[in-house]
């Protein structure tokens, strides 16, 4: 967690190995996540900042995805780039 706020936040880059057992990643600072294959299904995504995260095949509700902040630069589920 962020000493200044109670929303979590994932810094750099991993193998893509990494499980989210968060439901609730609202306001989170995801810039940059590598995200690719989480399973995000359950997970609330409202104002998370998800700018150049990789969501590369993540499963995710893309009315959560529409709830982001920021989506500039994401690699999408489908592996398009959000512009």
């Amino acid at each position: 967690m962020n000493e200044k706020s109670s929303c979590p936040v994932l810094r750099g880059r991993d193998s893509g190995n990494t499980v989210l057992l968060l439901d609730n990643l609202s306001g989170a600072k995801l810039r940059g996540a590598n995200l690719s294959d989480a399973n995000l299904r359950e997970t609330k995504l409202s104002n998370a900042d998800l700018s150049g995260a990789d969501l590369s095949r993540a499963v995710v509700l893309g009315k959560e995805l529409n709830k982001a902040q920021s989506l500039q630069g994401a690699t999408m589920p489908d592996g398009s780039k959000h512009p």
